[in-house]
């Protein structure tokens, strides 16, 4: 498809001005590996960090939203239980 070849180009071309998501987010899980934070702390932080940015990226807040009940939700069924699973979704909307 010739469309597809177009997105290609453009996709190139921005990698060539600046490093795309995956670089950079490989250069900053070289800096974790280094530290004594969890995968769970990482987790936790990409979901409160997009929060944090919805204002300077309004595009962001459904998916921000999502994400963090996501978290919410998986860190209280967790610790307190799949049977209170429902009971938890329920609380956080």
């Amino acid at each position: 498809m010739a469309e597809d070849s177009e997105i290609v180009k453009v996709m190139a071309k921005v990698d060539a001005i600046t490093e795309p998501p995956t670089k950079r987010a490989l250069r900053v899980l070289t800096v974790l590996r280094r530290s004594q934070v969890s995968t769970w702390d990482v987790l936790c932080f990409c979901s409160e960090y997009l929060g944090m940015m919805v204002p300077a990226y309004p595009w962001l807040e459904e998916d921000a939203r999502r994400l963090t009940r996501l978290i919410y939700l998986a860190h209280y069924v967790h610790f307190g239980g799949p049977a209170d699973e429902k009971k938890i979704s329920e609380a956080l909307g």
